[in-house]
């Protein structure tokens, strides 16, 4: 069986430990590099086998569109039309009951309309997220109008498309925990950082740590929502002791996790993925 993997030559790690798992377990590794696919490459046709994408971007979810396309490739979206469209832009939270800070996407920079906005969300501080970036880029704590306006108008003349104001959740803890099927197979906490708001920013600080089943229920219920079958939910603990979901990661990280709690992530992602293949997943 073959299993195809996407991804960038800078993502040394997460493909290393995929490639090692998937040469223990037989799997013939085929490493689709983003920078330098040919479309007219045969060895990219008619083939059976298994499929991941480490890298998103625009080019490599094409890339996973065309050989869905072109080969008979299990992945982990729970349906095969699911590939093509991004269902992480679903409002979990208004259609699914699932508690995350309250957000607005961004519509305008009008002075009005933008207090307005900020003063549904809770007033401020609030954050301003460029949608998009990963790893703490584009999240900024904004404490007043002034601030927001001038950082706003500089993300526009940037080329910034979609901005989005969440609540500010006030929290004290950060959990990532990786969903697999209908369950957490492993989890981490995020140490915050003594001068930085963010938790997931440059090379952050973790450490190995178990949740409340109410974690691992939001984490589980988010990835079904949206019908897939692995990612990396991230969680606040907020001052209120209130859970908040923050986002849902697809592709997530998982070596950040496997390498904290010596989980083997990589293993149990390819076993799930030929059992589906085999028709032995649910």
């Amino acid at each position: 069986m073959k299993f195809f993997c996407i991804s960038k030559k800078t993502q040394k790690i997460t493909r290393g430990l995929l490639k090692q798992s998937a040469d223990i377990k037989g799997l013939e590794f085929v490493d689709v590099d983003v920078d330098n696919f040919d479309v007219f490459d045969e060895k990219y046709q008619n083939n059976e086998g298994i499929l991941y994408r480490i890298t998103s971007g625009e080019t490599a979810k094409n890339i996973e569109l065309f050989l869905l396309q072109k080969n008979k490739l299990t992945t982990f979206y729970k349906t095969e039309k699911r590939a093509f469209f991004n269902a992480l832009d679903i409002p979990l939270q208004k259609f699914y009951d699932i508690p995350m800070p309250k957000t607005e996407t961004i519509i305008n920079d009008r002075y009005d309309d933008l207090k307005k906005v900020v003063e549904k969300l809770g007033g401020f501080p609030v954050i301003l997220k460029v949608t998009g970036l990963s790893h703490g880029a584009g999240v900024m704590k904004m404490n007043s109008m002034e601030s927001l306006l001038s950082v706003i108008g500089f993300l526009k003349k940037s080329g910034a498309t979609k901005m989005v104001l969440r609540e500010y959740i006030d929290s004290y803890r950060h959990a990532r925990l990786i969903v697999l099927g209908d369950r957490v197979i492993d989890s981490i906490e995020y140490i915050v950082p003594q001068n930085d708001f963010r938790t997931n920013v440059g090379s952050p600080q973790v450490k190995p740590e178990k949740f409340p089943d109410d974690f691992s229920e939001i984490a589980v219920k988010s990835i079904k929502i949206i019908d897939l079958e692995f990612g990396g939910g991230d969680i606040l603990l907020g001052k209120d002791e209130q859970p908040y979901l923050a986002e849902v990661n697809f592709p997530c990280y998982f070596p950040r996790n496997q390498l904290t709690t010596g989980v083997n992530i990589s293993d149990q992602m390819i076993d799930y993925l030929v059992d589906k293949f085999n028709g032995n997943q649910k």
